[in-house]
């Protein structure tokens, strides 16, 4: 499977710097779109409930699932 791995590592590589939920996430002032679309992108499915957590009410669930379905449709799929 010599197409998954760059993929992979590129995916790593953009969950690591996008800032996605964890303790640095910024809770006001995201766009929570564009969160959703990025975490959308690299399949992170999960991250919504570690945002919610770290964030509370700041946390704009809908808008970031609208992001995430936006993201997950244009994904990078591994060749088979």
């Amino acid at each position: 499977m010599p197409h998954v791995r760059p993929v992979a590592t590129l995916a790593f590589a953009a969950l690591m710097s996008c800032g996605c939920a964890g303790p640095g996430v910024q809770c006001q002032g995201t766009d929570w779109y564009e969160l959703g679309q990025r975490n959308g992108i690299l399949d992170a499915r999960g991250e919504a409930e570690r945002i919610a957590a770290s964030c509370g009410n700041a946390f704009d669930r809908a808008r970031y699932q609208e992001g995430f379905q936006e993201g997950f449709s244009r994904r990078a799929r591994p060749m088979v």
